[in-house]
């Protein structure tokens, strides 16, 4: 699995709810994308945002970022934010293992 973290610039407190608009239609936008696996928004004090998107591999994510929805996707923040985002990437080194209780079972 292939992750990547993206550090919004600060959001304008009278850009907030667009932002948090943006991002779901955003999302409504990717559905469906080969190898998008989830995309999420996280918030943080005083109102700083970042995502983690999770995809099958670096190449998918590559992919979905030269299709014609990601161009509209980011055409729209740019009317939104001021700086551009920040990204970091990274393949998944090990991941947890889900419990499960044998009592049950």
């Amino acid at each position: 699995m292939f992750v990547a973290t993206i550090r919004f610039p600060a959001v304008p407190e009278e850009r907030v709810q667009s932002f948090l608009d943006w991002f779901t239609w955003s999302n409504d936008v990717l559905a469906g994308t080969a190898g998008l696996r989830q995309r999420r928004l996280l918030r943080g004090a005083e109102d700083s945002f970042a995502a983690l998107v999770e995809h099958e591999s670096a190449e998918t994510f590559a992919q979905m970022h030269h299709t014609e929805e990601a161009t509209r996707i980011q055409a729209r923040l740019a009317t939104i934010l001021d700086e551009r985002p920040q990204a970091a990437t990274f393949d998944v080194a090990a991941e947890l293992v889900p419990y499960s209780c044998h009592c049950c079972d």
